[in-house]
């Protein structure tokens, strides 16, 4: 059956509330860091972070197979891996500038502010591939997908 448009879905006739897909199952997955990142702000705190969508390519050999199987296809499959900038956390968002394959110690960054630096590092992820470790973590009553932790791929 061919994927349906956005604007397929929202032509269709209701009938009844939306079912919540699957989740991703848990494990390591070879992904390409895709489109622009985005910068905000936590709604709480006012905390600037960096989020990147990451498209699955290939599960690795710690993904359940049969889980995968129940799955599905990855075909267009994204997860998104968000950053928060604090002096506790900025070490990760540094870490993942390097699983994606970049000089975090240039001569050119050190001529930066630090936010500037890490801006310039994030315009350079687009089509990085990287490994991304995908844990279930419980928010209340449902449960979601979550990156963990990257590795060079």
């Amino acid at each position: 059956m061919p994927t349906k448009s956005f604007e397929d879905i929202l032509d269709a006739p209701f009938d009844g509330p939306a079912e919540r897909p699957p989740l991703v199952p848990k494990g390591t997955y070879l992904t390409t860091v895709i489109g622009p990142y985005e910068e905000g702000h936590s709604t709480k705190k006012g905390t600037l972070f960096f989020a990147f969508n990451h498209r699955l390519i290939e599960p690795m050999d710690d993904v359940d197979a049969d889980e995968l199987a129940d799955y599905g296809a990855l075909d267009g499959v994204t997860l998104s891996n968000t950053y928060y900038l604090t002096p506790k956390s900025l070490y990760r968002l540094d870490e993942f500038f390097q699983h994606c394959g970049l000089n975090t110690d240039s001569p050119k960054l050190r001529k930066m502010s630090g936010i500037e630096a890490r801006k310039a590092m994030a315009e350079g992820t687009d089509n990085a591939q990287v490994y991304v470790v995908v844990d279930h973590e419980a928010n209340g009553d449902r449960t979601f997908a979550r990156v963990v932790g990257t590795a060079k791929a």
